[in-house]
């Protein structure tokens, strides 16, 4: 967890100026002294997916991100969840000092955005939405950033298949610059932790041994992404068109098995090879979303 602990629940400092006082007052100061004008809007929708999918969508047109402030709250026939803008807040080194903040500084401005997001769902699931549009005291930019999960999925599964870092930061490259496209170094190695890509379960001598423990970690959990795998050295008695020496591994979550029924209807295949000492080939099942950006729903490597 980061070291960050937000403004008093009472309290909220403005970051154009020096002062100081509850929500509501905050919000008439930035009006009255600073001449902001603060942005509402409220919107429905049909469950809480779907707001979901609104929020992604809005999050990367602003380059913003907007996470929860607290747990869900029970009201009268509703549940309330709120969010508010990622930036927004103080930030308090609880280290010793022996680890420097990143190149671009904190995630937090030292004050108080009105941005946020609270979500009242109701008893048949249906989500009525108040938002505040407005961020103050920053700018929004990708550097501030992090990485999607299921951009951080597609990064992980060409890591397994053993491309070279150095291939895989070049793949991102883009002429509409995003997040994703700032992908240093650092961000493989932590992608690689987070999904278990450089543990002692995966690392051996011989890669068929080390991608067997995984797929086997893997599928001991009650969420396995794993559709289909035949390894190398054994045959398969219900796809006998498979010789001894293929290998194939399917790769999907629930998530994006969603996304595929979805926007079935626009679907794209992307292919990766010779980027290893393997014969392989990555192929990753995409969709269009209603950006027109391609969504990642599966991942098939074989040789």
């Amino acid at each position: 967890m980061h070291n960050v602990e937000n403004i008093n629940e009472s309290r909220r400092k403005c970051t154009l100026c020096t002062y100081e006082s509850s929500k509501e007052k905050m919000l008439l100061h930035f009006q009255e002294v600073h001449d902001v004008k603060i942005e509402n809007v409220e919107l429905s929708f049909t469950d809480f997916e779907a707001f979901n999918e609104w929020k992604d969508v809005t999050e990367k047109e602003t380059k913003s991100k907007f996470i929860v402030k607290r747990g869900a709250t029970s009201l009268k026939n509703w549940k309330k969840h709120h969010f508010v803008c990622h930036r927004s807040g103080v930030y308090i080194s609880k280290g010793k000092g022996l680890k420097h903040l990143k190149t671009q500084g904190s995630n937090k401005i030292d004050g108080y955005c009105p941005a946020e997001i609270k979500v009242f769902v109701s008893e048949t699931g249906a989500c009525s939405i108040k938002f505040c549009k407005t961020h103050l005291g920053h700018r929004n930019d990708i550097g501030h950033l992090s990485h999607t999960y299921f951009e951080r999925l597609h990064i992980a599964t060409k890591i397994a298949s053993k491309i070279p870092f150095d291939e895989i930061r070049d793949s991102v490259t883009d002429s509409k610059l995003e997040r994703i496209h700032l992908l240093s170094k650092k961000d493989l190695y932590n992608i690689e932790n987070c999904f278990n890509i450089g543990s002692n379960a995966i690392k051996h001598k011989d890669d068929g041994t080390s991608v067997d423990a995984w797929v086997n970690e893997i599928e001991s959990k009650n969420d396995s992404c794993i559709l289909f795998y035949k390894p190398q050295g054994v045959t398969s008695a219900m796809h006998t068109e498979l010789k001894s020496d293929d290998f194939v591994l399917i790769i999907m979550n629930d998530a994006q098995c969603e996304m595929l029924k979805k926007y079935v209807s626009h679907i794209c295949i992307d292919g990766t090879h010779e980027t290893n000492g393997y014969d392989f080939e990555l192929i990753t099942l995409l969709i269009l979303d209603d950006m027109r950006q391609g969504f990642p729903c599966s991942f098939f490597i074989s040789n």
